[in-house]
């Protein structure tokens, strides 16, 4: 009797341990593209923002088309105290800069910078200025549980779904491809890259998602849209109807591997989960996208 309430305390403690080592090892990763955040013309509803937000419960999330970048930090430091941010300065001609908020407790910026080569159309070069399109926003960081690097690029694509803005994208495809070679010749190997691609053919299968294809093999990465029916509404091609049509814009790519973690679920919110990426009337899809975006977040989630 003694041996084996002794083996159900050792099971039981066991069981403990693992649980916390799984706990503590989880790690959630977000994108979303917040639709011109606060600008002039359209300001953002920032209470349904902070309900999104904290739904979503992640560790550190790559946020796209912060227009008003002051307003954007007083509104984490006000809302959201848990969170660090870096916000970029290169926006592209629309001034849509992109940043990221993590956790204080879980991660360390040990090195932020923006490559400008997606900033760039006509030979996407190396110069130090910013482009008329978005610069890749690049975070290194140390995730403080386990005490490993993980490089962290943001992007936002060239828009739109003209054959010229697909070719404008494919050379961007390019060059986040050569970023990834070069941090891996530099011995990194936990990389995620996550933002909105702008992949308007992604559920046709046209050539844009070809390209988009492409460049996962060039990287040996995976994507997490796979397993996604949309992240994002529009109003469709006819644009009078007050009809909305859903679309996959937004991905999050990544290592094998992350952390020494797998990958456990993928997952979108907001309006997208709401109505099941259905087609839908425009009032239909609630207060997230008539007031703060026409985005829907993305999460992956590593155990």
């Amino acid at each position: 009797m003694t041996t084996m309430k002794r083996n159900s305390n050792g099971l039981l403690i066991l069981a403990l341990l693992c649980f916390c080592f799984n706990s503590s090892a989880s790690l959630k990763i977000a994108s979303y593209n917040i639709r011109t955040f606060d600008s002039k013309r359209s300001p953002t509803d920032k209470v349904e923002l902070k309900k999104i937000l904290t739904n979503l419960k992640a560790h550190l999330i790559s946020v796209q088309e912060i227009v008003n970048a002051g307003s954007f930090k007083s509104f984490v430091k006000r809302e959201l105290p848990q969170y660090d941010y870096y916000i970029g300065s290169c926006g592209g001609n629309g001034g849509q800069k992109l940043g990221f908020l993590y956790l204080k407790d879980q991660f360390k910026i040990e090195n932020i910078y923006e490559d400008h080569r997606l900033g760039h159309i006509k030979g996407i070069s190396q110069s130090k200025k910013c482009g008329s399109l978005r610069s890749a926003l690049v975070g290194i960081f140390t995730h403080l549980k386990t005490n490993q690097k993980l490089v962290v690029l943001g992007v936002h694509l060239k828009a739109g779904s003209s054959s010229q803005n697909i070719r404008r994208r494919a050379r961007q495809y390019r060059v986040v491809t050569d970023m990834v070679d070069e941090f891996k010749k530099r011995r990194f190997k936990n990389i995620i890259i996550l933002g909105d691609f702008n992949t308007t053919g992604y559920i046709s299968r046209d050539f844009d998602y070809d390209n988009f294809q492409k460049m996962l093999v060039n990287t040996s990465m995976l994507s997490s849209s796979e397993n996604l029916e949309c992240s994002a509404y529009w109003m469709g091609k006819n644009r009078t109807d007050d009809i909305e049509e859903p679309s996959m814009l937004d991905h999050i790519i990544h290592s094998s591997s992350l952390l020494g973690l797998s990958k456990k679920k993928v997952a979108i919110y907001s309006h997208c989960k709401r109505v099941l990426c259905r087609i839908e009337k425009k009032a239909s899809l609630g207060r997230s996208y008539l007031n703060v975006s026409d985005h829907c977040p993305v999460s992956i989630t590593f155990d």
